[in-house]
């Protein structure tokens, strides 16, 4: 695939890694403000790991999306246990839809972000093959080099 494909790949992943993060935080926070059991110091406790990795994202460092996904499962076993309780809401089945969406973009983001990287890295372009026939072969390109 070419860069352009990646690139606006990883765009779209992007920007669905930043709504689901962004939806996470909201209800995460919602619940807290709503809730008679809520205060900040169990926001603080709920958002510290999704916070943490925030810096590499703005720096948009592959490692801390791919800690973001694992991160995120975290997240899912509670949403699935309050969303299958009587006690379950609105707000869990968001959170449910959010943190695998979250997870999966950003496994997407973490690829698609060292494919981008190790390209614009390497000086050595890949051998181009031309059909001759039938048989694969190097065109004189790469021969003289």
């Amino acid at each position: 695939m070419s860069q352009q494909i990646f690139r606006r790949n990883l765009i779209i992943a992007l920007f669905i890694n930043a709504a689901a993060f962004i939806t996470t935080i909201a209800v995460i926070s919602y619940a807290n403000l709503t809730q008679d059991t809520g205060s900040w110091i169990r926001w603080t406790v709920q958002c510290f790991a999704l916070l943490l990795v925030l810096p590499g994202m703005l720096r948009l460092k592959f490692r801390a999306y791919s800690w973001q996904g694992f991160i995120a499962m975290l997240y899912f076993i509670p949403a699935v246990l309050k969303f299958m309780s009587p006690q379950g809401d609105t707000g869990d089945t968001i959170l449910l839809i959010a943190t695998p969406s979250l997870a999966i973009s950003a496994g997407y983001c973490s690829r698609w972000l060292q494919r981008l990287t190790a390209d614009s890295e390497s000086d050595v372009a890949e051998p181009t093959y031309s059909k001759t026939d039938n048989t694969n072969t190097l065109s004189e390109r790469d021969n003289n080099e």
